[in-house]
């Protein structure tokens, strides 16, 4: 078999052209991919469900005074618990 003689100035071409659409591709994923973890949801419901999981273990249910559900660590446990309830909304 006789080997087929290639095109080089078609090869260059294709690999410029592939080259360009990488690096456009790159530079694109590098803009595009902060906002886009930003708007869509976490992928991983499993790692989800084990934070919220330990969340809810910080969580202490117990009557509080009156001074304590206004400041300090009550307070910072009602806030935890809020967020946790408006995650499952």
């Amino acid at each position: 078999m006789v080997p087929m003689a290639r095109n080089e100035s078609g090869d260059d071409a294709e690999q410029a052209t592939a080259r360009l659409r990488t690096s456009t591709f790159s530079i694109l994923w590098a803009l595009l991919s902060p906002v886009l973890r930003g708007l869509l949801p976490y992928p991983d419901p499993a790692r989800r469900r084990r934070v919220r999981r330990a969340a809810s273990r910080l969580v202490v249910y117990e009557p509080w005074s009156a001074d304590d559900a206004t400041m300090g660590r009550d307070a910072a446990q009602l806030a935890l618990l809020r967020i946790l309830w408006l995650q499952k909304q």
